[in-house]
């Protein structure tokens, strides 16, 4: 018996002892991670960001024009942007006033609100 604890006290000290080879202690010790190792956030929204620019661009500029100058077949919302609220800028998309055509139908909230924004920081 006396035979078999000298056996098994040196393993047990060797696998238990809360040391690694150099002495320092591991006790509780996270296990380290490679840095360059992307770490899961558990973020999976997966949506697309919606580009206001791009959007003005091919729904918009046609009527209203590049710089928001207007042309012909729309007014210059370097004029009327600033004389409106926010909450003017919403309506006038999702209505479609005169003969601009009405977004209800195609754009999100998220969307429309991003818009809004990018249309009031653009033109006043």
């Amino acid at each position: 018996m006396f035979r078999i604890a000298l056996f098994i006290l040196p393993l047990l000290v060797a696998c238990g002892s809360g040391t690694d080879d150099s002495g320092a202690d591991t006790t509780d010790t996270p296990p380290t991670t490679d840095t360059d190792t992307p770490v899961d956030t558990g973020d999976t929204d997966t949506t697309p960001s919606f580009d206001a620019e791009a959007f003005y661009d091919d729904s918009c500029s046609g009527c209203h024009g590049d710089d928001g100058e207007g042309t012909a077949s729309g007014p210059a919302l370097t004029e009327e942007v600033p004389e409106i609220t926010d909450e003017e800028i919403e309506e006038a998309i999702l209505d479609g006033p005169r003969s601009m055509p009405s977004f209800e139908d195609t754009m999100t909230d998220e969307e429309l609100e991003l818009l809004v924004a990018w249309i009031r920081a653009e033109f006043g």
